[in-house]
C-alpha cells in the first residue's frame, strides 16, 4: 500500500511539474496577454518590466479628483497615477490597466476631469470596462491617438487609454 502511495505521488508531482514548465513555456509565447497584477509602486513596473509589458494597478480615487495608488481604501502610501503616465508616455508599446475600485456615481464626474487632464498632459487615450456597483471600474491604458474629450465619452462601455 505504501508503494502504491509513493508511485501515485510520484506521477501526481511529475504531471504537476510538466503543467508548470507548460504554463511557463506559454506566458513567454503571448507576451500581450500577461498582465502583472497589482503593480502599485514604480519600482515594481520596473523591476518587473522586461517580462511583463502589461500591468495592472489598483487605484482609489480621494477627494479632488487625486487618483491615490493603493490596493485598500483605508490604506494610502501617497502614490499619485502621474509617475505611470511618465512611464507609459516614454514606452508606447506598455498597456497599464486602472483597477478602479471605488468608482461610483457620486465620483465619476470629477474622475472624468481628472482624467481628461492626465490624457491631455502626457498624450494618451482611454478605454475603459465600468461596472458602477460594488465592482471596480477597469481603465486600460494603451499607446494611440484621441481627443481628451473622448477618454472616457461613456463609462457605461468599454474604454482604452493609449500614447498619441
Amino acid at each position: 500500500m505504501k508503494k502504491r502511495i509513493s508511485i501515485i505521488a510520484v506521477v501526481l508531482a511529475f504531471l504537476a511539474l510538466c503543467y508548470v514548465c507548460y504554463v511557463g513555456g506559454q506566458i513567454d509565447q503571448s507576451p500581450h496577454k500577461i498582465w502583472l497584477h497589482r503593480c502599485n509602486s514604480i519600482e515594481k513596473l520596473q523591476e518587473k518590466e522586461a517580462r511583463y509589458p502589461n500591468v495592472e494597478v489598483d487605484i482609489c480615487l480621494r477627494p479632488g479628483g487625486v487618483m491615490d495608488v493603493t490596493h485598500d481604501m483605508d490604506t494610502t502610501f501617497h502614490l499619485s497615477f502621474t509617475p505611470y503616465l511618465e512611464y507609459l508616455a516614454k514606452h508606447p508599446e506598455r498597456h497599464i490597466w486602472m483597477d478602479i475600485k471605488n468608482l461610483s456615481e457620486e465620483n465619476v464626474r470629477e474622475f472624468k476631469r481628472s482624467l481628461d487632464s492626465l490624457v491631455y498632459t502626457y498624450k494618451v487615450r482611454a478605454s475603459s470596462k465600468t461596472r458602477m456597483n460594488s465592482r471596480p471600474m477597469i481603465l486600460r491604458l494603451v499607446s494611440g491617438s484621441v481627443t481628451p474629450a473622448s477618454a472616457v465619452r461613456n463609462l457605461s462601455r468599454a474604454s482604452t487609454v493609449t500614447r498619441r
